[in-house]
């Protein structure tokens, strides 16, 4: 073969090796998340589930998800995952019949994708991508987001006839919608008694019975423990952080949560003062004004705002409320797989063969080794020319 030949065939090999190489690399990392979201009155009961470029399976076999590790032991089939085109997936999944309330969270701690023959209901032992919750930070999320100790019970719901005490951000974005609710009405009274009478009721619902404006004689105090109460027991999540310091999905939607509830909190307080401002004042006007402040800190307190205008409100001081507290939060429980997964301890079962990264460096080698031979018999081609 003479040299003009060689050459182009030595560089398209090397371009070749190279692509190859990094297919073979690319293919070894295929992040994925499933994220616990809610749906109406289901809390935490929903989930997304998202995988960036699954690699095709043959005809035949399919990928199915499973909650998994309940207390029950009986594993939750999400369904079989169907990837588009470019193998993404992107479905949502909520429990079936009498279960469809269910916390997810507060349930499973693992989630699962199998290889399974389509003809197979059961689970198979092929288990290409998983994630476990750690255990330590996994007891402190349940506390946020399903259930803590102490708490008043749950009154509607999936958990509403089962004497659940509710979870911390639970409260935290019930009482300050509650809060919200009852500033309207002071602001919708047509007269000073009446507005004085829900503004009361919106003191009582922020500070609990221990509060030092507390008042026995308004006529309603929500759940009866206090949204500064529950904003001061999400140092659970900040807890869950420090379970799992390695986690970067738990440590950032922690801080995020935190943040959040710290802004709300902020807000909420403002808008205390309005309303006690309002309850010492006979003046109608001027009660309103006051009340008005209340609402406006209020809806900021539950829904956040968008401070910088960007179109978005972050779960960040000086924009996050208690919704994106209650967000955040649920996201410290996602379960992250492939390339997305963090390394933990005991190692969970890993994406494809062991073997991809010594192929993927075997070929980047040859790569680089056949172009640059083509290059040098190019130059030594033309120099004999």
């Amino acid at each position: 073969m003479s040299r003009t030949k060689v050459v182009p065939v030595l560089l398209a090999l090397g371009m070749v090796s190279l692509l190859i190489s990094l297919g073979v690399a690319l293919a070894g990392n295929n992040p994925g998340t499933v994220r616990i979201t809610d749906t109406g009155d289901g809390l935490s009961n929903a989930a997304n589930i998202m995988f960036e470029g699954a690699p095709a399976l043959p005809p035949g076999t399919v990928y199915e998800g499973w909650f998994v590790n309940a207390p029950d032991g009986t594993p939750v089939s999400t369904g079989i995952l169907v990837p588009d085109a470019e193998g993404n997936i992107n479905q949502n999944f909520v429990q079936p019949g009498s279960k469809a309330g269910q916390n997810l969270l507060g349930t499973f701690n693992t989630f699962v994708i199998t290889e399974e023959s389509d003809s197979n209901p059961a689970q198979s032992d092929v288990k290409p991508y998983a994630h476990t919750i750690p255990a330590g930070a996994l007891a402190h999320i349940r506390h946020v987001v399903y259930s803590q100790q102490g708490n008043p019970v749950y009154t509607s719901g999936f958990y509403s006839d089962q004497d659940l005490p509710k979870g911390i951000v639970v409260g935290l974005r019930d009482q300050t919608a509650d809060a919200l609710k009852h500033a309207g009405f002071s602001a919708g009274a047509v007269n000073i008694s009446e507005a004085h009478a829900h503004a009361c009721n919106v003191v009582n619902i922020l500070e609990g019975p221990a509060g030092a404006n507390y008042n026995a004689g308004c006529s309603y105090d929500g759940d009866g423990f206090g949204a500064f109460n529950y904003a001061a027991d999400m140092q659970h999540a900040g807890l869950a952080a420090s379970a799992a310091p390695d986690n970067a999905v738990i440590v950032q939607n922690a801080k995020e949560a935190l943040d959040s509830t710290a802004q709300s909190k902020a807000w909420a307080e403002d808008a205390r003062d309005n309303a006690i401002l309002a309850l010492g004042t006979d003046d109608f006007d001027a009660a309103r004004l006051f009340i008005g402040n209340a609402v406006a800190l209020l809806n900021r307190a539950l829904n956040g705002m968008d401070a910088d205008g960007d179109g978005t409100i972050g779960r960040t001081l000086g924009e996050g409320g208690a919704k994106q507290a209650h967000e955040a939060s649920q996201d410290m429980g996602t379960f992250a797989f492939g390339g997305a997964a963090p390394a933990e301890e005991p190692k969970l079962p890993e994406a494809g063969d062991s073997s991809v990264p010594y192929v993927a460096l075997m070929a980047l080698v040859l790569g680089v080794l056949l172009l640059v031979g083509g290059s040098i018999v190019f130059r030594a081609s033309r120099r004999h020319a």
